[in-house]
């Protein structure tokens, strides 16, 4: 098992109009040196790689000051508009009043096997919050940002979680379901509202969580509907190989439904561990299975693995996988041209879709910050959660309480709100069921020459039977 360090990596952006110094400082000591100024996120992610530091960047102008929303790609949606503040508005951890600041946090894998996704949405995260202020931040209140490195190790997360928890009004992002499964005992005790970057199912029914995106198992089950439904691929013969860990057992309850609803042919279900180096065990047992569909449940870097092996043994079927399973990257490996007509979700508009004001927003915010990133959906599914961010704590502001129970109130009672049409207006419930971003999804298939190297396969949002019938307050 890989040694859990003592030391961790906290990252604190404190992102305003104006950067102009960065400073790097090991966690835990009180000296610190200067670094020159960074005046784009990639150049932040840069340093935040060095081990045990801290990176902080420090304003020209006090969060104090007086702070005017400026009109946006969204026009004049609430989000984006100047609200009032209540003159008695209660604070909390993480909230200063009379500098009118709050800080919000992520834990992401920043050195481990998940480095790539949670580099990324570091990138993604620190860029739309440095544009949220540039902007006037949320009713005048700016944001300082903190990402701490959980290394992908639960252990690791657990000590970045009590580091920030003092000083966090919410967490904007938390990577990995190991990750999320470990701290959700001390997030429901602390009640402090968290956006999971996992999409385990089982979330949904934690009141002081919110999924950020599509559910693992909706991706499954819309994924099969497809090919059986719309592809004509009836009674498909299917093998499932997965991350044998909380990830893998999520995936495979809607694997159950899908053999169930779809009569897929289940050719045999093959585990292997997030540290694992070698695939050829999985990938012989795939080719022996039979099967000509395999489903993908897990990390990119691993599955980029197995399929790349099982290509290696001459074994090359149909793969369907979920969004975190598929990275650009598969197109610098031997798995190229193992996975044509794959099926992937695709959730994420294009980033030339200047009809919807989000992505508009988004990219006016990468020409100036970070100017050299290229289009990838995970970035923008991360924006996203600085969208669902910034609506949270806009609708505790206004409700005059940044307590923690006021911004869990807040959460979770969303109604109908404009997320600058990224998808229709969201309403956030109490009940499980109605605590879901989608049940649908855009379906894509491997493309090198596509901007996103995925090429849409549904130009609308799919959502089979199984997906919209799907119980989550009862399932698994």
């Amino acid at each position: 098992m890989r040694r859990v360090k003592t030391k961790l990596n906290q990252i604190s952006v404190l992102v305003v109009a104006l950067i102009v110094s960065i400073s790097l400082a090991a966690c835990g000591d009180n000296t610190a040196t200067t670094a020159p100024a960074a005046t784009t996120a990639a150049a932040t992610t840069a340093a935040a790689t060095t081990a045990a530091t801290a990176t902080t960047a420090a304003a020209a102008t006090t969060a104090s000051g007086s702070a005017t929303t400026a009109a946006t790609a969204s026009g004049s949606v609430w989000l984006n508009t100047p609200g009032q503040v209540p003159a008695n508005i209660k604070g909390g951890p993480g909230v200063d009043l009379a500098n009118k600041t709050i800080t919000v946090a992520s834990i992401t894998d920043m050195t481990g096997p998940a480095s790539n996704g949670g580099q990324l949405a570091f990138r993604s995260l620190t860029t739309f919050f440095k544009g949220l202020n540039d902007r006037g931040g949320i009713d005048g209140f700016k944001i300082i940002y903190n990402n701490y490195d959980s290394q992908y190790s639960p252990q690791v997360a657990t000590q970045a979680y009590n580091k920030a928890i003092d000083n966090t009004a919410m967490f904007s992002f938390i990577l990995g379901t190991p990750i999320v499964g470990a701290l959700q005992p001390q997030i429901d005790q602390d009640k402090v509202f968290s956006i999971a970057a996992s999409y385990a199912s089982k979330w949904v029914k934690d009141p002081n969580m919110l999924v950020g995106g599509t559910t693992y198992r909706v991706e499954l089950l819309n994924l099969v509907d497809y090919l059986v439904n719309k592809m004509g691929k009836k009674n498909p013969k299917m093998a499932f190989v997965y991350q044998d860990d909380a990830l893998g057992a999520d995936i495979a309850a809607a694997y159950d439904v899908a053999i169930k609803t779809y009569g897929v042919q289940d050719m045999g279900r093959f585990g292997y561990k997030a540290t694992d180096k070698d695939f050829t065990g999985q990938a012989t047992a795939l080719k022996n299975s039979g099967a000509d569909y395999v489903f993908v449940g897990g990390l990119y870097n691993q599955a980029q693995q197995v399929i790349s092996t099982a290509s290696s043994l001459g074994y090359n079927p149909t793969y369907l996988m979920n969004v975190i399973a598929w990275d650009a990257s598969i197109f610098n490996t031997g798995a190229k041209d193992a996975i044509k007509g794959a099926l992937i979700p695709y959730n994420a508009p294009s980033w030339t879709s200047t009809n919807v004001p989000m992505i508009t927003q988004m990219n006016e915010d990468i020409k100036k910050y970070l100017p050299n990133e290229p289009e990838s959906s995970g970035f923008t599914t991360d924006y996203f959660d600085g969208i669902i961010t910034q609506a949270v704590l806009k609708k505790a502001i206004e409700s005059g309480d940044l307590s923690r129970e006021g911004i869990l109130k807040a959460a979770n009672s969303l109604q109908n709100v404009d997320v600058l049409g990224y998808i229709p207006p969201m309403t956030i419930g109490t009940d499980p069921n109605q605590r879901l971003i989608s049940r649908a999804i855009k379906i894509g298939t491997p493309d090198a020459s596509a901007p996103s190297k995925l090429k849409l396969l549904t130009d609308e949002f799919y959502m089979g039977e199984a997906a919209k019938n799907y119980d989550f307050a009862t399932a698994p």
